[in-house]
C-alpha cells in the first residue's frame, strides 16, 4: 500500500516510510513534511462544492482533483452551464487548497 500511496504522491516508497515512522531526515528536524503533507491534500482531499451543492439543492462533495480541473483551467467558451461553474469558483474558499501542487525542487 504504501508503494501506491507513494506513486500517487510521486515520492518515493522510502519517503513514505521515514514520514510515518518519524526516521532519518524527517525524524531529525533536517526535512520538513510541508510537500508531503500538501501532495497529500491535493491528492486526497475532498470539499464541499458551493457552486454544485446550490445547483443540485444537496451538499456535493467533490475531489481535489475534480476541483482543480474546474477551478484552475482557463475560462471555458462555448457553455454558458460550465462557464457559470467556472466564475463560482473564482471566489471560491476552496481555490487556493486545490490549486496545483508546487514541483519538485531540484537539488
Amino acid at each position: 500500500r504504501r508503494q501506491a500511496v507513494a506513486v500517487m504522491l510521486d515520492v518515493s516508497p522510502a519517503v513514505i516510510t521515514q514520514v510515518l515512522n518519524g526516521t532519518g531526515k524527517y525524524g531529525t528536524g533536517a526535512a520538513r513534511t510541508d510537500r508531503i503533507a500538501s501532495r497529500v491534500v491535493h491528492t486526497f482531499g475532498r470539499y464541499p462544492c458551493p457552486h454544485l451543492s446550490a445547483e443540485d439543492g444537496a451538499e456535493r462533495i467533490v475531489t481535489g482533483d475534480d476541483c482543480r480541473v474546474y477551478a484552475h483551467r482557463p475560462a471555458p467558451i462555448g457553455s454558458p452551464r460550465q462557464m457559470q461553474h467556472w466564475q463560482a469558483c473564482q471566489t471560491c474558499p476552496h481555490k487556493a487548497a486545490t490549486a496545483p501542487a508546487a514541483p519538485k525542487e531540484s537539488s
